[in-house]
C-alpha cells in the first residue's frame, strides 16, 4: 500500500454557551451565544494554538462556534470556511429543553442503548447525522496538512467514532467537553493522538470550578447535565 502523508485533524467543540451554563439543550438556536467564560475559552484556545502551522479552519455556521473559532483564526492568519455538515443535531421538539427534564422522558434510554434506532421528533436521527459528517471528513482532509474543526460535542463524538472504527451506537463512549480538544492522525492508518484535552484552559477560562454541570459521556449536547 501506498503511503499516504496523514492529516493533523484538530476537532473543537465551542465554548462554554449561555445554554450549556443553564442545561439546557439548546439545538441548532441561532440566538445562542458564549456565556463569558466561553469567551474567555475562546481568547485561551487561540493563544494555545496560535504558534501552529493551521492550513484550514471549517466551523459550524453557529454563533457559538463562530464566536469560538474566530479569534484562532485571526491569530494564524486563516479565514473561517462556514460548513453546514458540521453543524448541531437538529433535535426538534427536544430543543431549548432542559436536560434534567429530557432525561426523565422514556425515550432516553433508547437515546443512549441504541441510538441508531433513533429519530428526534421533528428533528433529525442519528444516523441522519453520522451520514453527513463521515460523507464530509474526508473531503476536507489534506495530506501533511493541519485541518481544524469547530464543532458541537454530539457531533464531534460521532467523527471520533466513525474515524476509528466504533459502530454507531458506540459513539457516546467519548466525553466532549467545552473548548475541548481532539486531535487525529488520519492517513493510512487513522491514530487518536488526543480526546477531550482541556489542558489550555486555566484559571479563569477553566470550566471545571464554575460550571453547574457535572460530565456524563451519554448526555446529549457532548457530555453535560445539570445536577
Amino acid at each position: 500500500m501506498r503511503a499516504i502523508k496523514p492529516t493533523e485533524l484538530l476537532l473543537i467543540r465551542h465554548g462554554q454557551s449561555t445554554a450549556n451554563s443553564k442545561g439546557i439543550l439548546a439545538g441548532r438556536d441561532e440566538s445562542i451565544e458564549l456565556s463569558e467564560l466561553g469567551l474567555m475559552q475562546a481568547k485561551q484556545l487561540a493563544n494555545f494554538l496560535s504558534e501552529k502551522k493551521v492550513d484550514r479552519i471549517y466551523s459550524s455556521p453557529l454563533k457559538r462556534c463562530l464566536q469560538t473559532i474566530t479569534p484562532l483564526g485571526k491569530s494564524v492568519g486563516k479565514k473561517v470556511l462556514l460548513e453546514e455538515s458540521f453543524i448541531e443535531m437538529h433535535y426538534g421538539d427536544w430543543s431549548g429543553e432542559k436536560l434534567s427534564k429530557l432525561a426523565k422522558k422514556p425515550e432516553w434510554k433508547t437515546i443512549q442503548e441504541n441510538p441508531g434506532s433513533f429519530t428526534f421528533p421533528g428533528g433529525e436521527s442519528f444516523k441522519g447525522m453520522q451520514q453527513r459528517v463521515k460523507k464530509r471528513i474526508p473531503e476536507i482532509l489534506l495530506p501533511g496538512k493541519t485541518i481544524v474543526v469547530c464543532s458541537h460535542g454530539d457531533v464531534i463524538k460521532m467523527i471520533l467514532a466513525s474515524l476509528m472504527g466504533l459502530k454507531l451506537n458506540d459513539f457516546q463512549q467519548f466525553v466532549i467537553e467545552p473548548a475541548s480538544i481532539s486531535i487525529l492522525s488520519i492517513g493510512n492508518r487513522n491514530t487518536l493522538i488526543r480526546s477531550n484535552s482541556t489542558a489550555h484552559l486555566s484559571g479563569s477560562g477553566s470550566a471545571k470550578a464554575k460550571s453547574p454541570l457535572k460530565a456524563n459521556p451519554s448526555v446529549l449536547g457532548g457530555g453535560d447535565i445539570a445536577k
